[in-house]
């Protein structure tokens, strides 16, 4: 039976999805509700071959469905159990058939050998794949004895969660890993040769340790040199351990100017060469963008233009971007995207007792 996993990162959208292992080996991690209630298991060989073969069978139909523009008509001649390689193969078709994204939360975390084999595999069924990439904990990477041979294979990017470079806030949230995990980790993969992508999420440390977030996870930058660093503000998913300690005061997010606060603390301390991504809907500011350190001061720029803005115009963007209605603060000087987004906020504000009020509510739509 063909499989995918349910999350992939963004800069995958376009990739094949390949599923190597299903959920997650720690699942514990306090602020993530994705694979909760769900055993970790490694697929066999077998089963992975059959379902890169499926997509390889679909993608002649897939072809002619998107010349034709006949991807309904094409769904209803096909049996239940083609139709998901079938999308699999337009979706993927519709990308270029570049990339391979391996699923699910730590490839790293299957067998070597069949990971290797899987590897080899894809490259020698599809001619057209320049990049293969895994999500994979910084502690499977720190530890993994054979980065260089899924390198050689045509592992070429891991995604790593970082989430902090704070011992104390990494403890907190149950991340089940340190500090030097996530150096060493990165450390091990560009060795290897691979890229590495490495996710920050600003917020995490609660009002609190907002300013340690930022400086603790800079110091990993720094030390570590990832090739991406990408934004992923931090909210309080529903059913999570981290909405029990928001209930009980053990966390309390900070408000989204007090994370921006924090992410300018971040770029200030970073010193080293990554290319910096706002790839996600619940960043704030998704202009904090650029190459490190050539465009550090343009960012920090784009960012206290933010912060020093009237308070009713922060306000009213905060709404509004959380509304979907503005894709940017710069946006804002356009008259007509202001008014709306004014309108837009006012009305939205009259439902709510006060901008806090609505701002976590906000929020938690895009969780």
């Amino acid at each position: 039976m063909f499989e995918q996993g349910p999350i992939r990162p963004p800069s995958e959208a376009e990739s094949l999805f390949i599923r190597v292992v299903r959920n997650c080996p720690w699942n514990a991690c306090a602020f993530c509700p994705v694979y909760k209630g769900e055993k970790f298991s490694r697929r066999s060989f077998a089963d992975i071959k059959s379902d890169i073969d499926n997509v390889n069978r679909m993608l002649p139909a897939a072809a002619v469905a998107h010349e034709e523009g006949s991807l309904r008509a094409t769904l209803k001649t096909l049996k239940e159990a083609d139709k998901h390689p079938f999308y699999a193969a337009c979706n993927w078709l519709s990308g270029g058939m570049k990339s391979v994204f391996l699923q699910d939360a730590d490839s790293l975390n299957a067998n070597p050998e069949l990971l290797e084999d899987v590897l080899r595999y894809l490259k020698e069924t599809f001619e057209t794949i320049e990049r293969i990439t895994a999500y994979a904990r910084s502690r499977s990477a720190a530890k993994s004895k054979h980065m260089k041979s899924f390198a050689d294979a045509g592992l070429n990017r891991i995604h790593i969660g970082m989430e902090t470079g704070s011992d104390k806030i990494l403890a907190h949230m149950n991340k089940g890993c340190n500090k030097q995990h996530h150096i060493n980790g990165v450390g091990n993969a560009k060795d290897a040769g691979m890229q590495v992508s490495l996710y920050w999420m600003p917020g995490l440390g609660g009002l609190k340790d907002s300013m340690e977030n930022a400086a603790e996870s800079a110091d990993v930058i720094n030390k570590s040199t990832p090739d991406f660093v990408r934004l992923r503000t931090a909210a309080v998913p529903p059913d999570t351990p981290l909405e029990e300690m928001a209930k009980g005061g053990e966390y309390t997010r900070p408000s989204d100017e007090a994370i921006v606060r924090e992410i300018r603390k971040f770029i200030e301390e970073c010193r080293s060469y990554f290319i910096l991504k706002s790839d996600h809907i619940l960043n704030l500011l998704p202009e904090i963008e650029g190459t490190m350190p050539d465009d550090k001061q343009d960012i920090l720029e784009s960012i206290d233009r933010f912060l020093n803005a009237p308070e009713d115009l922060r306000q009213t963007y905060i709404i509004a971007r959380r509304l979907g209605i503005v894709s940017g603060f710069a946006s804002m000087k356009d008259p007509l995207i202001h008014q709306n987004a004014k309108q837009s906020a006012q009305q939205a504000l009259s439902q709510y007792p006060d901008f806090d009020s609505l701002s976590r509510e906000l929020v938690k739509r895009f969780i």
